[in-house]
């Protein structure tokens, strides 16, 4: 018999596995940048989300044909302690992802006063 936790601990595995993979595949120079855009965004904003991330990455030309790998970027910046996923959730602005809600993130680093994302 399959147990409760049986399951949520496969599924954690799972995801650990999945982003894992994703990281691998991902452009190093890509990678590179986006965890710099990370720090820099935890060093000068109180809260922010992936999409910013993204919308940096795209300014600067930074490409990679394994966008999962974002989910590694972000929980990479959280192991570090430079961020934090608050519960709140926002409707992405990038319309290759068709308005699905992306975490807010708060920065461990800022020493502004908080002004959640609206």
């Amino acid at each position: 018999m399959v147990t409760q936790l049986a399951l949520v601990l496969d599924g954690e595995a799972n995801k650990a596995d999945g982003m894992s993979r994703a990281w691998d595949a991902a452009n190093s120079d890509w990678k590179a940048a986006a965890t710099a855009i990370v720090q820099h965004l935890a060093e000068t904003q109180a809260e922010f989300t992936a999409d910013q991330v993204w919308a940096e990455l795209d300014y600067l030309g930074f490409t990679t044909r394994e966008h999962r790998a974002m989910g590694a970027v972000m929980r990479a910046a959280a192991v570090d302690g430079l961020i934090v996923k608050t519960d709140r959730v926002t409707p992405t602005s990038r319309p290759c992802a068709n308005r699905r809600p992306v975490a807010v993130w708060q920065s461990l680093l800022t020493r502004t006063s908080y002004a959640p994302i609206a």
